[in-house]
């Protein structure tokens, strides 16, 4: 930290005692910093197509009916990973079956292994992220009035 600021020195944009202690204090922009926000550089500089893995999908059925005549209701199928084998419920090729109930399928993607924010779901996290950023422009903000 002290390196950036000493840079900032050199080229005549050194923000003010108070802006700096803000920054160190509160923004923490740091590995382990209290807005996290050391993370969203991270992620910055890091291929985004390694950090985003979805990571489980779900799918409620209220009904579903077989081309034999068979039922099942209240079904949840799930399917973790990406090999079929893991599938919970599998049709044979001349198979068929009907869904009632409009299913929809669920997922959660989340940060990668290695990766900032490591197995955190990302929507919840960007969200955090979001606030967190706006808290610390307030932050900076006020050093200006």
């Amino acid at each position: 930290m002290e390196g950036s600021l000493k840079g900032h020195e050199e080229r005549g944009l050194t923000p003010s005692l108070e802006a700096q202690s803000v920054i160190l204090n509160q923004i923490q922009p740091f590995d382990g910093g209290a807005l996290q926000l050391y993370g969203v550089h991270q992620l910055d500089i890091t291929d985004k197509h390694l950090v985003l893995i979805p990571t489980s999908n779900a799918m409620t059925i209220k009904k579903m009916v077989f081309s034999n005549g068979a039922t099942l209701t209240n079904i949840r199928i799930s399917n973790f990973g990406n090999d079929p084998g893991n599938a919970a419920i599998g049709l044979g090729p001349s198979q068929s079956a009907k869904l009632y109930g409009d299913p929809k399928e669920t997922f959660e993607i989340s940060f990668g292994e290695g990766q900032p924010f490591e197995g955190e779901s990302i929507l919840p996290k960007l969200a955090l992220l979001s606030r967190n950023v706006t808290l610390a422009l307030d932050l900076l903000e006020g050093c200006l009035a």
